[in-house]
């Protein structure tokens, strides 16, 4: 019985972190591209997005939030949507995804870049949660858009036992 989307595990040359590579057959773009799901990803879920131990976990909302932006992205991480549009799809009130979209940007998760008067934000996801592109294109990104945050306080913090 073979996947119809087989999962690799492959360690990233100029990070050394092992990331899970997922591509699938279907094209929805004009160029194929891997979706990289990395381990940081993990460490978020388990600590609940926390930086220390007194600091507060993400809620089920903003879970839902950062989950529907990894869903949505487009191709290096970066996509374009009001706030109402965002709040629409989720079923939430717009103040409460705002909120939400602040405490992500807080955690340096992700980016918010205003378009312009009555357009949609432009929003960047940081790729060490996950990436969708062609691989030689992560650490470009990461280089490029996010040298300042190399990795996010949020991914790192381990709890003890």
């Amino acid at each position: 019985m073979t996947r119809a989307n087989p999962t690799r595990l492959l360690q990233d040359v100029e990070t050394e972190e092992v990331i899970h590579v997922l591509t699938p057959k279907v094209r929805r773009h004009r160029q194929p591209f891997t979706m990289v799901f990395c381990d940081a990803l993990l460490a978020l879920l388990c600590t609940e997005g926390r930086r220390h131990p007194d600091d507060t976990g993400l809620t089920l909302v903003h879970v839902r939030v950062l989950l529907y932006l990894l869903a949505s992205a487009e191709y290096e991480n970066r996509l374009e949507r009001f706030v109402i549009e965002i709040a629409d799809d989720l079923k939430h009130d717009r103040s409460t995804v705002s909120k939400a979209l602040d405490l992500l940007e807080e955690r340096e998760l992700i980016r918010r870049t205003p378009n312009g008067h009555g357009r949609p934000f432009i929003i960047d996801i940081h790729p060490a949660l996950a990436f969708r592109g062609k691989a030689g294109q992560r650490a470009a990104v990461l280089h490029e858009c996010w040298a300042d945050v190399r990795m996010p306080a949020a991914l790192i913090w381990t709890p003890r036992p």
